[in-house]
C-alpha cells in the first residue's frame, strides 16, 4: 500500500448505505486534515473522517460538493471544536450512542472534551497519542507565528523517526504547508490551553488508549496517566518512533481499533439478548 502522498480521503468515495454500529468517527490533530487518518479510513470499512473548520487546504483533493461544508473560520478553542464535533454527528445523522470517536493528539483533547458534553452521541472513545494537558513548547510557538517552515521542519522531526517513508514525510511537510500558518498556530495555542486533568474520570464510557513508545511529543506516560484516570480504560503501546505512528504503523494501530470495536458489538449484543431473554 502506497503512503497517502496527496490521496483523496477514502471516505468520500466510498457509499455509505447503512452505517455499522459502533460507528467509528476519526479526528485529526494540529495542523492536520481528514487525510491525517488514511490509512484507517481505507482498512476499516464505513469509517468515517471529518476535517476541522479551517482546514480544508491540508485536504489532498477538496471534498465533493455533496459533503457536508468545512467552515473556513478555525475553532477559537477545544471546547468549540468539540461543540463542532457534536454538529457534524447530528448532521451525519449517527443515531446516539452508536459513535466511536478516535481522535489523535489535539483530535484527542477534542474527544475528551466532547465526550465530557454530549456522551449521549457516543459508545465510546479511542485516545491517540494524546493527552488530558498539552503544554507546546514556547519555542514551537514563537516559531509557527514569525517562521512557519522552520517551524513544519521541527515539527517533521517529531512527527516521523529516521526510517520513515521518505515519501510519506515530504506528502505530510506539503499539506502542512498548504495550510495558513495562522490556523496552524491556533491549533497549537488551544492545544496548549488545554487541561482536562481534573475532569477526564467523569468520562464513563470505555475507552482504548494507543500510545507510541517512541512518541516525543505525547509519550507513554501521558497514556499510563490516562489509563490511571479513565475509569474504563485500557493501554495499549504500539513500538513505534515518532508522533505521526498512525501513518507510519497502521497495522497496528488498525488491529488494536478493530479488537475495540468487536468487542463493544459483543457487549451490545449481549445486553440485547438479554433484553430479548427477559
Amino acid at each position: 500500500m502506497s503512503p497517502p502522498n496527496d490521496q483523496p480521503l477514502s471516505t468520500f468515495n466510498l457509499p455509505l448505505a447503512t452505517p455499522p454500529a459502533p460507528q467509528l468517527l476519526f479526528v485529526h490533530g494540529s495542523g492536520g486534515s481528514a487525510d491525517s487518518w488514511y490509512y484507517q479510513t481505507k482498512a476499516l470499512h464505513g469509517a468515517d473522517a471529518l476535517t476541522l473548520p479551517g482546514h480544508a487546504a491540508a485536504l489532498a483533493l477538496p471534498p465533493p460538493s455533496s459533503s457536508l461544508q468545512i467552515p473556513t473560520q478555525p475553532c477559537p478553542s477545544v471546547a468549540a471544536c468539540a461543540d463542532y464535533l457534536a454538529e457534524y454527528i447530528a448532521a451525519k445523522g449517527y443515531a446516539p450512542h452508536s459513535v466511536v470517536t478516535v481522535g489523535h493528539s489535539l483530535g484527542g483533547a477534542i474527544v475528551m472534551t466532547h465526550a465530557l458534553k454530549h456522551a449521549e452521541q457516543l459508545a465510546g472513545i479511542i485516545l491517540v497519542g494524546t493527552g488530558a494537558r498539552l503544554r507546546v513548547r514556547p519555542a514551537l510557538l514563537d516559531m509557527l507565528e514569525h517562521d512557519y517552515p522552520q517551524a513544519v521542519e521541527m515539527l517533521i522531526g517529531d512527527y516521523f523517526g529516521a526510517d520513515a517513508d521518505p515519501t510519506l514525510i515530504s506528502g505530510t511537510r506539503r499539506k502542512m504547508l498548504r495550510l495558513p500558518s495562522a490556523i496552524t498556530l491556533n491549533d497549537f495555542r488551544i492545544c496548549n490551553d488545554f487541561d482536562a486533568m481534573s475532569d477526564v474520570e467523569k468520562i464513563n464510557l470505555p475507552a482504548l488508549l494507543i500510545f507510541a513508545s517512541g512518541d516525543p511529543l505525547t509519550p507513554p506516560k501521558y497514556g499510563e496517566w490516562l489509563r490511571d484516570h479513565l475509569p474504563h480504560s485500557r493501554l495499549a503501546i504500539v513500538p513505534a518512533a515518532g508522533h505521526m505512528f498512525p501513518l507510519t504503523q497502521p497495522d497496528a494501530v488498525n488491529a488494536l481499533i478493530r479488537g475495540f470495536i468487536t468487542e463493544l458489538k459483543a457487549k451490545q449484543e449481549g445486553r440485547l439478548n438479554l433484553v430479548i431473554s427477559n
